[in-house]
């Protein structure tokens, strides 16, 4: 075989692997997609929010979405649902924002280093649960704060080795 021909060959193999890695990618991320966008149809019609900013899904002892937007009136909200039902639903403006929590954190643990801040759901309340390592631990620490007020509710330590 010539240049020409190997040069068409390794092509049409190229684009034959990309073509299938789109197909993969797609059929493996389906489920994930349908259940945001039910998630998302189900915050629109039983929470009445208009216009959603950001989606959360949240796992502890159970799976809670929490979602950040706007309703009719241009109020911002915060929602809590699980199982497609409204179990918490405030006005943003009656919780601690996420730059509160950060500033909270960082007088509390100045010398660690934030790993992930998110909503979530803690002993039936809402709450912000902060993930965060240590100097010279060997793990990660779960740091729960009450999203009404930022008052600390439990912390748990998850060694890695």
């Amino acid at each position: 075989m010539n240049k020409k021909r190997w040069l068409v060959l390794i092509t049409a193999c190229l684009l034959a692997l990309a073509v299938w890695g789109v197909f993969y990618y797609r059929s493996v991320q389906m489920p994930n997609w349908t259940v945001t966008r039910e998630v998302r149809q189900a915050v629109t019609e039983t929470a009445g929010l208009e216009h959603i900013d950001s989606l959360t899904k949240h796992i502890w002892d159970e799976v809670t979405w929490i979602a950040q937007g706007s309703d009719a009136s241009g109020q911002s909200v915060i929602v809590f649902l699980q199982n497609g039902e409204v179990i918490f639903r405030t006005e943003e403006e009656n919780a601690m924002t996420k730059e509160d929590m950060l500033q909270l954190f960082d007088r509390q643990h100045a010398d660690a280093k934030l790993v992930a801040i998110k909503p979530g759901w803690f002993r039936d309340q809402p709450a912000w649960e902060m993930q965060y390592k240590q100097q010279g631990s060997n793990g990660v620490f779960y740091h729960f704060y009450s999203l009404r007020n930022g008052e600390a509710l439990d912390h748990f330590f998850i060694a890695t080795y």
